[in-house]
């Protein structure tokens, strides 16, 4: 079910999906610098400009939802904490499923 579809309006639903898709990259990222190791048994900082990049990015991000000619040119307002943590859930399933991946992976691997 789509947000428009739900009520929402064709404004909002545009400004929450983007949002997702700049939280679906973050988490991408982060899980993506391995396809077989799992994300934690991956150093955080090995390489020392990812983390502040993808930071860097994300303020970019939420900076443009509170400037005003930045809201005007990418239709995007700042959205409420309730829906932070929703989409932050969201995005987050995409570090479960790509982690199943990896682990569906290692298991056919082994029985090759």
């Amino acid at each position: 079910m789509t947000l428009y579809s739900s009520g929402y309006s064709v404004f909002e639903s545009r400004n929450y999906a983007l949002l997702l898709m700049v939280l679906f990259e973050n988490v991408h990222v982060f899980n993506s610098r391995s396809e077989t190791l799992q994300i934690w048994k991956i150093k955080l900082f090995e390489n020392k400009f990812l983390v502040p990049m993808v930071l860097f990015a994300q303020l970019v991000h939420i900076a443009s939802m509170h400037i005003p000619i930045m809201q005007e040119v990418l239709d995007v307002q700042p959205v409420g904490i309730n829906t932070w943590i929703v989409l932050l859930l969201i995005a987050t399933g995409l570090l479960v499923l790509m982690e199943f991946d990896k682990w569906v992976a290692r298991g056919v691997s082994r029985n090759a």
